[in-house]
């Protein structure tokens, strides 16, 4: 359950710019083109290219890809090991 609703900050100055910000999320993210989005969802890494000037993206059955297995093979999990747990994490 939600807690009661309280001040936003103690300041009253940083509470008023909070407050009359005209900024919406369109100002503050950029939109990205629908092909960046579903690269993202199938784990490649876009990258913008100022060449081509548009965003490129790694094939994962290519040799040179940046996330290759001898990069993912260096990296150390220090709780690979640990036992595992059957309680529930909430």
């Amino acid at each position: 359950m939600y807690e009661d609703p309280g001040k936003l900050s103690e300041d009253q100055t940083q509470t008023k710019e909070w407050t009359e910000d005209e900024r919406t999320w369109k100002d503050v993210y950029s939109q990205k083109p629908v092909e960046y989005l579903e690269a993202i969802s199938k784990g490649l890494e876009p990258v913008w290219d100022s060449e081509l000037k548009k965003y490129t993206y790694d094939d994962p059955n290519s040799v040179s890809n940046s996330t290759n297995t001898t990069t993912l093979g260096s990296i150390n999990d220090p709780q690979a090991n640990d036992p595992q747990s059957q309680d529930l994490p909430f």
